[in-house]
C-alpha cells in the first residue's frame, strides 16, 4: 500500500510545487513526460495485480480473428469488442507478451491526458493532467479506461464543430468498450449554455427518482410498452425485469448518501460560483456539462441497472479538468480552503478506491519484482 501513498503523495508536491514557485512551459512539458512514462511503466509492468486480471490475461493468448465479430457474450467463451480484440491479436502475434499490450494502451492514454491538458487548458496543463491521474482514480484502467481517453481526445471535435471526425473517434472508442456506442448524441448537446438552475433542478430530480420506486415503474412501464411493440415473449420480459433489479453490492446506508449529497452541492457550488465570478474560457462549458452529467447519471442508476451507470466514466474527466484549472488560476495566498478541500477529496477518493478492490491492488506485484 505504501507505494501507492508515495507515488500519489509526490504527483501532490508536484502540483503544489507549480502552484506556488510557477513552472515554465518547457518545464512542464519535460515534468509531464517524466509522470507519463513513469505511469505507463508502473501500469504496464504489473503483473497479477489489478481488477479482473486473469480474464483479460487468458484472452490475450486465446484472442482470434475468428471471434471478431461474435456475440459480446458468446456461450462458452470470452468474447470482446473487435477493437480490443484486434490489440491482442497483434500483439499476441508480434511480441506473445501480455506486458507488451498493457504498456501500449497505457502509453496511448498517457498520451491522450497530455495532449488533451495542453489543448484544453493551455495556461494550466500540468494542473490538469495530474487531475486527470487522480480523479479518474482506476490505477490499472482496462477496456472502458482506454475507451474514456479516446472520447475525452474527441471532445476536441465537438469544440472544432467537426461531426466527422467526433464519429470516427467514438466508432473507435466502441470498438474498445461497446458502451461508448451511447455518446454519439454527445456532439449535439455537450456544449449546449444550460443555464445553472436547470441544472440544479436536473440534479434534485434525478434524486428524487433514484431515491423513490418512480425510477423503476417508468423503467418496468416503458419495457412492457417496448415489449408490446416488437412482440416479445415472456422470457424477454423476464430478462429485462432481471437486469434491471439486478443489484450489485453498493453502500446505501443513510451516512453514505448524506456525503454523497453534500459532496455533489460542494461541487456543485464550486464550479458555477467559479463561472459566474471569474472570466472562464470557452470550453469550460462543455466540461461542466459533463460534470452534470456525470452527476445525474450516477445518482440514477447507481442502484438498479447498473451497468447503464458506467457510461458515467466517460464524463467524469471533466471533473477532474475543472478542477485542475481552478487549482491553477486561484490565487493560493486567498483560496488555501479549496486546495486542503481537493487534497481531501482526492485522497478520498482513492482510499474509497482502494478499500473496495484491496485484495486485487496490494500487494502491487509486477514483473520486475516490485
Amino acid at each position: 500500500m505504501y507505494v501507492y501513498i508515495i507515488i500519489y503523495s509526490i504527483l501532490f508536491l508536484i502540483l503544489l510545487a507549480e502552484r506556488v514557485k510557477g513552472i515554465s512551459d518547457r518545464h512542464k512539458k519535460i515534468t509531464m513526460l517524466i509522470i507519463a512514462l513513469f505511469f505507463t511503466l508502473f501500469r504496464g509492468l504489473r503483473w497479477e495485480t489489478g481488477t479482473d486480471w486473469e480474464q483479460f490475461h487468458d484472452f490475450f493468448y486465446n484472442a482470434s480473428l475468428s471471434g471478431l465479430f461474435s456475440p459480446r457474450y458468446a456461450t462458452g467463451s470470452v468474447v470482446m469488442e473487435p477493437g480490443y480484440t484486434l490489440l491482442n491479436v497483434f500483439f499476441s502475434n508480434l511480441t506473445g507478451s501480455y506486458t507488451s499490450l498493457l504498456i501500449f494502451y497505457n502509453a496511448i492514454m498517457f498520451g491522450i491526458y497530455y495532449s488533451c491538458s495542453w489543448k484544453y487548458f493551455p495556461k494550466s496543463p500540468i494542473s490538469v493532467f495530474i487531475c486527470l491521474i487522480f480523479f479518474t482514480v482506476n490505477p490499472f484502467p482496462l477496456r472502458q479506461g482506454l475507451a474514456c481517453a479516446i472520447f475525452l481526445y474527441g471532445i476536441r471535435y465537438i469544440l472544432s464543430k467537426d461531426m466527422l471526425k467526433f464519429g470516427i473517434a467514438i466508432i473507435i472508442a466502441a470498438s474498445i468498450h461497446n458502451s461508448a456506442i451511447l455518446l454519439f448524441p454527445c456532439y449535439f448537446f455537450l456544449n449546449k449554455q444550460i443555464p445553472n438552475k436547470l441544472i440544479v433542478i436536473s440534479y434534485i430530480v434525478c434524486l428524487i427518482f433514484a431515491e423513490s420506486q418512480l425510477l423503476n415503474l417508468v423503467l418496468e412501464q416503458t419495457i412492457s410498452i417496448f415489449a408490446k411493440i416488437i412482440g416479445a415473449d415472456s422470457s424477454f420480459l423476464l430478462k429485462a425485469y432481471t437486469y434491471l433489479n439486478h443489484n450489485k453490492d453498493v453502500d446505501s446506508g443513510l451516512f453514505t448518501k448524506i456525503f454523497s449529497f453534500l459532496r455533489s452541492i460542494v461541487f456543485l457550488s464550486i464550479f458555477c460560483l467559479f463561472a459566474s465570478r471569474n472570466k472562464v474560457p470557452s470550453n469550460y462549458n462543455i466540461f461542466f456539462n459533463c460534470f452534470a452529467l456525470s452527476l445525474c447519471i450516477g445518482i440514477l442508476f447507481k442502484y438498479q441497472m447498473q451497468e447503464i451507470a458506467r457510461v458515467q466514466d466517460y464524463f467524469v474527466p471533466g471533473t477532474a479538468l475543472l478542477l485542475g484549472y481552478i487549482l491553477s488560476v486561484l490565487p493560493t495566498n486567498k483560496h488555501n480552503i479549496f486546495y486542503v478541500f481537493v487534497i481531501l477529496y482526492s485522497f478520498y477518493a482513492v482510499y474509497k478506491y482502494f478499500d473496495k478492490w484491496y485484495d486485487y491492488l496490494v500487494p502491487y506485484k509486477s514483473i520486475i519484482g516490485v
